[in-house]
């Protein structure tokens, strides 16, 4: 990046390129301050700051592993952070992962037949983990089935660092994906909590459903919306 000594008055443009292995610990970064603010993300890993480096290395163990899959889009969306050097009036532009994202083609058998991972991981809580993707799983199976037709885009991650809120981090990644679906003519599908739902909301995304679950014993319950966001002129099979 090239250096200035003012900065400009206009906020700059979020990049949004394919992630790659040198993308690894911005993306870590960026995921796991963005999802602090995710009620669902807290209580499925209530140790992660017993256990940090399984967070961690957990977190990049996954973006490796889906940058080698190829119905999978990993995406980074790069602002310039200004650092002063020198004196204070020359500020250096760095680029900085301000946001992720991951882009699933998805197909309607592979939907069908999705079963329940499981993980070691000592920052997690087992059984919340167990429950949740189980109605996760099956809470898809119910509301994106063959109607949405036999393929549709999903959002399996987004994730902005809260420093870059309102700077349109959010809706770069998003616009990547709508600007995908559009020329296929196929829906996006997403699952998300509370907080997230506003901003899928305000994207034009509408719901499907919504279902709670939680561990037998406790009196703590995570809910999770399903939405989805179609280009114009798309309708559900048999409709």
């Amino acid at each position: 990046m090239s250096s200035s000594s003012t900065a400009s008055n206009n906020p700059p443009i979020p990049r949004v390129r394919r992630a790659t292995l040198e993308d690894i610990e911005g993306w870590i970064n960026a995921q796991l301050t963005g999802f602090e603010l995710d009620y669902q993300f807290r209580w499925r890993y209530p140790k992660r700051h017993e256990f940090p480096e399984d967070t961690r290395n957990a977190t990049g163990a996954m973006i490796e592993g889906c940058l080698k899959v190829d119905n999978l889009t990993c995406l980074v969306a790069e602002l310039p952070e200004t650092y002063e050097k020198g004196n204070e009036t020359e500020i250096e532009e760095k680029p900085v992962i301000a946001g992720v994202a991951i882009w699933e083609v998805k197909m309607i058998e592979e939907l069908e037949s999705e079963e329940t991972p499981s993980s070691g991981r000592r920052d997690m809580d087992p059984a919340r983990q167990a429950v949740f993707i189980d109605t996760l799983v099956t809470a898809e199976k119910k509301h994106f089935g063959r109607e949405y037709g036999p393929i549709h885009l999903y959002l399996a991650d987004l994730s902005v660092d809260p420093k870059y809120h309102r700077r349109r981090v959010g809706s770069a990644l998003m616009q990547y994906g709508m600007d995908k679906a559009k020329e296929p003519h196929i829906p996006i599908t997403l699952t998300c909590g509370d907080r997230a739902r506003l901003f899928y909301l305000a994207c034009g995304f509408r719901n499907v459903g919504f279902v709670e679950c939680g561990v037998e014993g406790e009196d703590e319950r995570v809910g999770t919306w399903l939405m989805y966001w179609a280009p114009e002129g798309w309708v559900k099979s048999g409709c």
